[in-house]
């Protein structure tokens, strides 16, 4: 019997980080005022203090150089100074006795703060507070604490469970011992049952409490976790054989692979589906805003949501990234983000010499590496290696206008791409293996060539070759090591590295997540 697997659409699940209209996700300070739980249940303002600081280790996923920098650690991405953490990180060089990060201290100062709101907040009494608020705030903890896990799970594996407060002065209470994987995605799963059953539709949550989690947000955790709890690299994986508890029972499954976990995560990721709320987030194709135009394919007039014509594929996917006034749109299932993401972000995608070098502290941190540019699609759908004609690997393209660049070739094989252009680009010339490309090759990636609006409304178009302005030193300053930058985050409007529009950040991308079902 031969089992195949079919990835189907499925949908977005955003988390940046914090968010505008409520500050509470910008909860560190409270980690430290909340030092007695059990005081604080006779005012609301004190009440809202302790459910604040449950946020406290909600990591900066804006920060992909030095606070969540696991983008680097993959084949993607590479950063753009050797002190960063995340090549730290990346090439190994810490142990034990030097960590680099300490989420697991975090996560759990974090998971205790959550444990002490769920056993007191029965003690509430504050006649300012209104019916089912402290509920609510309650269901939040619970939440959080079973995120907080389910990322735990995801940087170290099996960990100790720990679902209420431990009394510090009776040693011999102190909880010490991993539980297994299995057991770990268990308690998170139950935990998180519950939140879906206590949690408010995210239809009913209201614009002031945007980035509070709701029913689908739980289910969208679950789903994550369950597909990591099927993967591979935990499930079957007899790398970790060796890696046993003191009765010799394995952490993980190290035998075959268990096939009912693709199951499982596939009815998960099936259950939000079926709910009906969400859908892929396009913008229609507007004929006085020149876009990434659609290559030579069959089907390419055939009109959305049957085919891609009448959207603008470059905005609809450009819009779930860079804020503005559609980041929260009909694909998003929980974002927020917190103060100083919008300016993290930002820095990540202008060149160093932008703005007459006002990015040259800041641009350069992250860059994408030749196999995440290779892997994007031409603009007629095949991969560079099926496309013989449109698709040139050497040179430098000596052609644009206006909006556009055309590259080198038969008038009937090349089609104008979008790149950012806004004037004729006479000062550098963009490579020929740039062009011809889908439109999420252009709203992500910068490349030699690619045009900036500066503040004055100029074009700065970005010189990333190596000891040039843009490109990469061999300096103690942070530079673009690839050739490519990383626009992603970049807004069309912005002209300012420090970042003008609020950004949400896909924690997990649902969109094109893997929906696996066995089908025989």
């Amino acid at each position: 019997m031969k089992t195949t697997y079919i990835i189907e659409l499925a949908l977005s699940l955003c988390l940046s980080a914090g968010f505008n209209s409520c500050n509470y996700l910008d909860a560190n300070e409270y980690l430290n005022e909340v030092e007695n739980l059990n005081d604080i249940w006779t005012e609301r303002n004190s009440i809202r203090k302790a459910w604040a600081a449950c946020y406290g280790a909600m990591p900066n996923y804006a920060d992909m150089v030095n606070g969540w920098p696991f983008n680097c650690n993959y084949d993607e991405a590479h950063g753009g100074l050797d002190s960063y953490k995340c090549l730290t990180f990346a090439q190994g060089k810490y142990d034990a006795d030097k960590p680099i990060y300490e989420y697991w201290k975090n996560y759990y100062k974090a998971i205790r703060l959550c444990c002490q709101f769920l056993e007191n907040s029965h003690l509430a009494n504050d006649k300012l507070l209104e019916e089912g608020e402290v509920e609510g705030y309650a269901a939040d903890a619970r939440f959080l604490r079973a995120f907080y896990y389910s990322q735990m799970i995801e940087l170290y594996g099996p960990f100790v469970i720990i679902d209420k407060t431990i009394d510090y002065s009776q040693l011999e209470e102190y909880p010490t011992t991993r539980s297994t994987l299995d057991e770990c995605t268990d308690f998170i799963l139950k935990e998180l049952e519950q939140c879906i059953a206590e949690l408010p539709n995210s239809e009913d949550i209201l614009t002031s409490d945007y980035g509070r989690p709701s029913k689908e947000a739980a289910m969208a955790v679950k789903t994550r976790l369950l597909l990591w709890a099927a993967s591979p690299l935990v499930n079957g994986n007899p790398d970790y054989s060796d890696f046993v508890n003191k009765e010799g029972v394995p952490y993980f499954n190290v035998q075959s692979p268990d096939m009912e976990k693709w199951k499982k995560a596939a009815k998960a990721a099936k259950d939000i589906i079926d709910l009906n709320k969400f859908d892929l987030f396009t913008m229609p194709a507007n004929d006085g805003y020149p876009t990434v135009p659609l290559g030579e394919f069959e089907g390419n007039n055939i009109e959305w949501p049957n085919g891609p014509a009448g959207i603008d594929a470059y905005q609809s996917y450009k819009a779930l990234f860079n804020g503005g006034k559609n980041y929260w749109n009909k694909e998003v299932i929980w974002q927020v983000n917190t103060s100083g993401q919008s300016s993290s972000l930002s820095r990540l995608g202008f060149p160093r010499n932008y703005n007459k070098g006002q990015g040259a502290g800041m641009a350069g941190k992250l860059c994408a590496v030749q196999k995440l540019v290779d892997a994007y699609f031409m603009n007629n759908g095949k991969t560079i290696e099926e496309e013989k004609e449109l698709y040139i690997d050497l040179g430098m393209t000596t052609i644009g206008d206006n909006y556009f660049i055309h590259g080198e070739g038969k008038k009937d094989k090349v089609s104008p791409i979008i790149t950012g252009f806004k004037l004729n680009n006479t000062i550098q010339k963009v490579p020929n293996r740039c062009l011809n490309r889908e439109a999420r090759f252009y709203a992500t990636i910068g490349f030699i060539g690619k045009g900036y609006v500066e503040n004055t409304g100029s074009i700065y178009y970005a010189d990333y070759r190596a000891n040039m302005v843009d490109g990469y030193l061999q300096s103690d300053r942070p530079s673009i090591r690839t050739g490519y930058q990383i626009v992603k985050w970049i807004n069309d409007e912005d002209q300012n590295a420090a970042g003008s529009s609020i950004n949400n950040i896909l924690y997990s991308e649902w969109r094109k997540s893997i929906y696996r079902m066995p089908k025989h």
